[in-house]
C-alpha cells in the first residue's frame, strides 16, 4: 500500500467510505473516551504475527509504518518514510522523517524497520507474516519450509538470521535489494508485516506481550482476555486522535454487541447481526454506514483431506449453493454472491471470472459430483465463528447442499474467529470452514499471493499448485502495473479451476455507533479511523 505515485502502486483506487456526523442531538457525552467492538485477537499484539480482523484491528491502531493509505481514497502516501526513491524497482532506499517515536519515548530509527523485518521472516520466530518478506535477497537463508507440514520432521534451521538485502545506511535511512523487479512492493510496505519494532521487544518479549509498545496514535494501556484499553499518544507526529481513550472490547455474541451501542455501552461496530439488517437504518437513523468495502467472504476446503482433494467435489459444492437466494433471503440484499476471489472495490476485479463453477446448478452439481466417483466421506461440516453474524447463511448452505447433493450436511459454530484461525493454521480442520479476505493494501496481489501461494501466509489449507506459483511469480516480477494485472487476472482463473476456496459474498459493509460519538470515518476496507471519531 501507499506511495502517492501512480507507478509505484497497482492503482490509485477511489473507494467508497463513509464520514458521518452522527445527527442526533448536541448534548455532550459525560464519557472520556470511546469503546470499540472487535473479536477476541488469536494471538498477542505483534503486527508480523497477527493475520485476523480481531488483532489487526487494534496493531492498526497503536502501531503505523512508512506509508499509510487515505481513507477515503486509498491513495498511498508517505508516512514515517519522507522518501523512497528506486530507480529500476528493485532497489530502494528509504529516508525516515526524525522525530518518530515509539510510545516508550524512544525514536523510530532505521534499525527498527530492519530488526523487525528480519525478525518476522526468521523461521524459527514463527511469525505468521513471514512469508510477506519473500522478495527481499536473502529470504531463502533466513526462511526454510517445513519437509512434512504438520509431520513429524521440523524446518530445518537457517543459515543466518538476517536478510542480505536489508542494510542499514545510518539512524534514518536503510536500503532493500528485491530478488527481482516488483510493481507491488510500494504498496506491499504499507500493510502490518512491515511496522517497525521497539528496542525493548527484542529484549523483553514477555513484557511487550503484556503490555505492546507501538507508534501509532494510540498507546497501551492495558489488554487482556476481555478487552485491550489504549490512551491517545501525545507525542504522534501523525494524524492525533481526537479522544483521550480507546478501548477494544471483546466480543463472543454480535447480537449482544448491537444491544450494547443501542443503549450507549458500546460505541461503534462493524458489523450488523443478519437479523437486524432489515432494521438497523431505523434503529440508527443517522448514525449508520452502507457501503462497498474490500472484503470478501469465502469457505476454505481442507484439500489434504481425501473428501475434498479432488476439484471436481469441490465445484459441484459450490454449484449446490444458491448464493443469490442467500444474498436476498438472509442478508436482505445487503450482500452480492461472489463470482471470483478479488473484491469488485480493487483495480482488476472481473465480475463472473468464476464461470459456471460460481452458477447455482444443481443437476450439473450431480453430474459432476457422480463423475468424481461421490463423496468420499460420511458427511459434510460447514464450520463459522459464533462472533460474527454466519449462522445463518451457513444454516442456508447447508440446506441447499444436502438438498442438492444427497449428503448429509451441517453447520457447526466455533466459539469465536480466535478458535477457527488456530485450528486453521495448524491445518486441523477435516471439514469446510469460514474464512474470507479484507485486503491489507489496495492490489490484486493482495487477493491471491498471500492466501493460494504454496507456503504463503494465509494458505492455511494446503493448497498447492506450481502453475499458480510461477504465474503469480511472473505478475510480481512484471513493473508495468497493467500488464501485472493482467497476469494477476490470469493466475485468478487458474486457481478457480481448482478452487482450493469456496467464494461466498461480496461485501456492503454495514456498521452502526451510539449517539455519543460524532465524526466516524469508516475507511476502505471497511475499518474504522480510530484516529478520526470524537465524542460529542
Amino acid at each position: 500500500m501507499r506511495i502517492s505515485k501512480r507507478g509505484a502502486v497497482l492503482a490509485a483506487v477511489t473507494l467508497a467510505f463513509g464520514m458521518v456526523a452522527a445527527a442526533c442531538g448536541d448534548s455532550d457525552s459525560d464519557k472520556d473516551g470511546v469503546k470499540i467492538f472487535t473479536v477476541r485477537p488469536e494471538n498477542p499484539l505483534i503486527p508480523v504475527g497477527t493475520t485476523e480482523v480481531g488483532g489487526g484491528r487494534i496493531t492498526r491502531s497503536i502501531f503505523v509504518g512508512l506509508t499509510e493509505t487515505d481513507p477515503k481514497t486509498a491513495e498511498v502516501k508517505n508516512l514515517i518514510a519522507e522518501n523512497i526513491e528506486t530507480t529500476d524497482s528493485q532497489n530502494y532506499t528509504i529516508t525516515l522523517e526524525k522525530g518518530w517515536k515509539f510510545h516508550d519515548g524512544t525514536e523510530i530509527k532505521a534499525k527498527n524497520f530492519v530488526d523487525a523485518w528480519n525478525f518476522g521472516a526468521y523461521t524459527p520466530n514463527a511469525m505468521q507474516n513471514g512469508p510477506f518478506f519473500e522478495g527481499i535477497q536473502g529470504f531463502d537463508q533466513v526462511h526454510t519450509v517445513d519437509p512434512d507440514q504438520d509431520g513429524p520432521e521440523q524446518a530445518p534451521t537457517p543459515e543466518t538470521d538476517k536478510m542480505s538485502g536489508l542494510q542499514v545506511v545510518d539512524d534514518y535511512t536503510f536500503t532493500v535489494a528485491l530478488t527481482g523487479p516488483s510493481s507491488i512492493f510500494p504498496a506491499k510496505i504499507s500493510y502490518d508485516a512491515f511496522f517497525p519494532m521497539p528496542d525493548m521487544f527484542f529484549t523483553d518479549r514477555a513484557g511487550y506481550e503484556k503490555k505492546p509498545v507501538g507508534n501509532g496514535p494510540f498507546k497501551v494501556v492495558s489488554t487482556d482476555t476481555k478487552s485491550t484499553k489504549t490512551e491517545r499518544f501525545d507525542d504522534y507526529k501523525g494524524n492525533k486522535a481526537k479522544v483521550e481513550k480507546l478501548e477494544w472490547v471483546y466480543y463472543s455474541n454480535d447480537l449482544t454487541a448491537y444491544r450494547d451501542v443501542q443503549s450507549g455501552k458500546l460505541d461503534f461496530m462493524d458489523q450488523i447481526p443478519v437479523s437486524r439488517l432489515s432494521t438497523y437504518e431505523k434503529d440508527f437513523d443517522g448514525q449508520n454506514f452502507n457501503e462497498p468495502v474490500a472484503l470478501i467472504q469465502q469457505l476454505s476446503f481442507p484439500v489434504y483431506e481425501e473428501a475434498y482433494s479432488d476439484p471436481r467435489v469441490r465445484k459441484a459444492i459450490s454449484m449446490a449453493i444458491d448464493r443469490d437466494k442467500i444474498a436476498e433471503e438472509v442478508f436482505d440484499g445487503t450482500r452480492t454472491p461472489a463470482t471470483g476471489y478479488v473484491s469488485p472495490t480493487i483495480d482488476g476485479y472481473e465480475e463472473g471470472v468464476c464461470g459456471e463453477a460460481c452458477d447455482f446448478d444443481p443437476a450439473a452439481a450431480k453430474a459432476l459430483l457422480a463423475e468424481a466417483g461421490g463423496f468420499k466421506g460420511d458427511k459434510i461440516e460447514l464450520w463459522y465463528n459464533n462472533d460474527g453474524p454466519h449462522k445463518d447463511w451457513f444454516d442456508a448452505m447447508a440446506a441447499q447442499i444436502q438438498e442438492n447433493l444427497g449428503i448429509p450436511t451441517v453447520a457447526q459454530g466455533a466459539e469465536n474467529f480466535a478458535d477457527i484461525r488456530t485450528k486453521a493454521n495448524a491445518q486441523e480442520f477435516t471439514q469446510i470452514y469460514r474464512s474470507g479476505w479484507q485486503a491489507d493494501y489496495p492490489s490484486i496481489e493482495n487477493y491471491l499471493n498471500p492466501i493460494f501461494r504454496t507456503g504463503a501466509s494465509s494458505n492455511d489449507n494446503g493448497y498447492s499448485n506450481p502453475a499458480v506459483d510461477a504465474k503469480l511469480a511472473e505478475a510480481d516480477r512484471t513493473v508495468d502495473p497493467d500488464e501485472a494485472i493482467k497476469l494477476y487476472q490470469e493466475a485468478e482463473k487458474l486457481i478457480l479451476e481448482d478452487m482450493p476456496v469456496l467464494p461466498g459474498m461480496y461485501v456492503n459493509q454495514q456498521s452502526v455507533w451510539s449517539d455519543d460519538v460524532k465524526n466516524v470515518v469508516v475507511n476502505w476496507k471497511g475499518e474504522l479511523d480510530t484516529a478520526s471519531i470524537e465524542l460529542k
